[in-house]
């Protein structure tokens, strides 16, 4: 009789340890996707959507944004979030107070073509007039264009805003059926994209859709990363200057993309930079040189000695 009493305990112990991992590995992934999202479990969250290109009415929604809208609130009701669905022309309250799903291009979604003029400027997306197959999306000298039945383009990023409690998730591509296959991307692969950028910072990346005839929006593949020139682009009108751009980046703390520009210490080498001398301050005299230093080269980051930037505009900020 003890010997029966001794399994069933042990039995026992075992099954409650069992239950207790289970739960605890749970829990540590639900914990991941809150914190890559930016959810809080009894919150709610902004889907945004965009209209049928094709349709003359406000109100009309493409199929395939409805299967993606279905993706995201199938995850936020995961974590205990409620979803709160807007089409693109209604208004939405504030931003940044809540996490923001915005699906469709900038075409067809006017709260997609707010969020790239004001925070992504090196991303734009052309048009059927400009191109034989259109919607080509340009970012910074990169252009990925739709080849109609083998390719399709979707863009996905990630934007944090200086103040602003929660993200905003960027997800459009050239077609529906891409936002389709950019949505489900993003919720199955959430474990590595939390491995890759963390909980903080912004993202960007490219996804390719190939062979929509056969596969429709499963055959996904993920195409480039491009988030430096994504966020790092001209200034629009009335827009951030180059200056406010680069101190909000390192607020966010990503890494500055533009390369510093050195040279010989001559008059006539480089447009944007003068010789400065570095025990007065002060420029040098015309044909003089300035000394070199004869530690390591300048690296990322740093200021060349006996170098300053004219800041005429010529070099755009690059010459550190």
């Amino acid at each position: 009789m003890s010997d029966l009493a001794v399994n069933l305990l042990a039995s026992a112990i075992a099954g409650l340890a069992v239950w207790l991992s289970q739960l605890l590995v749970r829990r540590r992934k639900r914990a991941r996707v809150e914190g890559f999202f930016g959810l809080q479990a009894g919150s709610s969250a902004l889907l945004i959507v965009s209209k049928q290109a094709r349709s003359e009415w406000a109100t009309a929604i493409e199929k395939a944004d409805v299967s993606a809208m279905v993706e995201l609130a199938v995850l936020l009701k995961s974590c205990d979030v409620t979803p709160r669905f807007y089409m693109h022309h209604e208004d939405v309250p504030g931003i940044g107070d809540e996490v923001e799903f915005c699906i469709g291009g900038p075409m067809s979604n006017q709260r997609t073509a707010a969020h790239l003029r004001w925070h992504m400027p090196g991303v734009t997306q052309g048009t059927f007039e400009e191109g034989p197959e259109g919607l080509t999306i340009q970012v910074g000298e990169k252009a990925f264009q739709r080849v109609r039945g083998e390719v399709e383009y979707a863009l996905v990023a990630r934007i944090l805003i200086d103040r602003a409690k929660r993200p905003i998730f960027l997800i459009f591509g050239q077609t529906a059926l891409a936002n389709e296959a950019a949505a489900r991307y993003l919720v199955r692969e959430k474990a590595v994209l939390s491995r890759t950028y963390g909980n903080a910072g912004n993202f960007c990346f490219v996804l390719g859709l190939f062979g929509r005839e056969v596969y429709g929006s499963h055959f996904v593949r993920l195409v480039d990363d491009i988030t430096g020139l994504a966020f790092d682009g001209p200034a629009k009108p009335g827009g951030l200057t180059g200056g406010e751009a680069a101190r909000g980046r390192a607020r966010l703390g990503l890494a500055d993309q533009r390369q510093p520009c050195h040279g010989p210490v001559t008059l006539a080498v480089s447009r944007c930079c003068s010789p400065w001398s570095a025990a007065s301050r002060r420029p040098a005299a015309p044909g003089s040189r300035a000394r070199r230093p004869r530690s390591r080269p300048p690296g990322r980051g740093t200021r060349s000695a006996g170098w300053r930037c004219c800041r005429s505009g010529t070099c755009r900020g690059r010459c550190w």
